[in-house]
């Protein structure tokens, strides 16, 4: 939902998670010294940043030196480890 023809506005948007949950993940930029809460300069970032968040595995691995967290939800190691090896 956005206001029609804005689509350029900036958004905020704040999470609140369930107290079991161990992880909130976005491509979003995080506001400093806000939990939970993450900004997107228009409505284009915000549509192509898809929010993960609950009991999470963060996986990382490095691609041409830039080190890649790679959240997963009830990760099985038969499903992802044979994308490493091809």
């Amino acid at each position: 939902m956005y206001p029609a023809g804005r689509l350029d506005l900036p958004s905020t948007v704040r999470i609140i998670p369930c107290r079991e949950w161990s992880s909130v993940c976005t491509g979003l930029d995080p506001v400093p010294g806000s939990d939970h809460t993450f900004y997107a300069p228009n409505y284009e970032v915000l549509f192509d940043c898809p929010i993960l968040a609950g009991n999470l595995t963060i996986r990382k691995f490095t691609l041409d030196s830039i080190p890649i967290p790679l959240p997963l939800k009830n990760p099985e190691k038969q499903t992802w480890m044979p994308l490493w090896r091809t």
